[in-house]
């Protein structure tokens, strides 16, 4: 773990103790031994494969006990000063393949060893476990989810098949000599805006007063001249009519 996430979880306002030694062997043996104290049972499994330590946290967990790691041909120093002075357990669980040797060594220190099969099954208490935690998660992540995100995408495509609407309706010409001059002013504001504008800044750009633009556009869109569309606090104004000159 690099020194920026352990800054940034200082920063986050954890309390942060760095446990770090030689090697991973070392290291599990380290975090055992400051963070564990006698256990009955612990898991070690082969620090050399990553498979077997996914599987053996499961057990760790369902025991309540520390992971040690050890060599396929060897039981490291570290691992077994750890196990001899400091966890003591009766049972060492061992995940993983591992000589005979390695076995022996352990039965050395007086503690019975158990093996335990790559796919063994994982006791019913973790299963019953699991299956709850994956039902909280359903029920409290997945499933509000999902309605936010058909109720999002119910909103996009009835936005989309407005707009297509819109855009597809047959465009019917209207003279700009039938608007008045301050209803030319707001409607040239719109078109130099790409075709749609926000209502407030029609203000900003003309200089009229909320009232007055919020009366002249009642009667554009009254006279079917453009759209006005509620988004949020403001209201969006689109051109309904295709504008000619004359």
């Amino acid at each position: 773990i690099s020194p920026r996430v352990e800054e940034e979880l200082r920063e986050m306002g954890f309390e942060v103790n760095r446990i770090s030694a030689l090697d991973r062997y070392h290291t599990a043996a380290d975090v055992a031994r400051k963070l564990w104290g006698p256990q009955e049972t612990v898991v070690i499994t082969n620090g050399d494969d990553i498979g077997y330590a996914l599987i053996a946290q499961r057990w760790a967990l369902e025991l309540e006990s520390p992971i040690l790691l050890a060599r396929e041909e060897e039981l490291p120093e570290a691992t077994e000063n750890v196990l001899k002075y400091y966890i003591k357990p009766r049972k060492v669980i061992l995940v993983g393949k591992f000589s005979k040797e390695v076995i022996s060594s352990i039965k050395g220190l007086g503690i019975k060893v158990e093996t335990k099969k790559v796919g063994e099954r994982i006791p019913p208490r973790e299963m019953e476990e699991e299956r709850r935690f994956s039902m909280e998660f359903f029920r409290k992540i997945v499933y509000p989810s999902s309605l936010v995100i058909s109720f999002l995408l119910g909103a996009l495509v009835y936005k989309h098949h407005y707009r297509i609407r819109e855009v597809l309706k047959p465009k019917i010409r209207i003279p700009m000599l039938v608007l008045t001059s301050d209803e030319r002013r707001i409607v040239e504001e719109i078109i130099r805006s790409g075709g749609e504008i926000k209502q407030e800044e029609i203000s900003q750009r003309t200089g009229f007063s909320r009232s007055k633009v919020s009366r002249i556009i009642s009667e554009l869109e009254e006279r079917g001249v453009i759209t006005r569309e509620r988004v949020g606090k403001t209201y969006i104004l689109r051109l309904a009519r295709e504008l000619v000159e004359g």
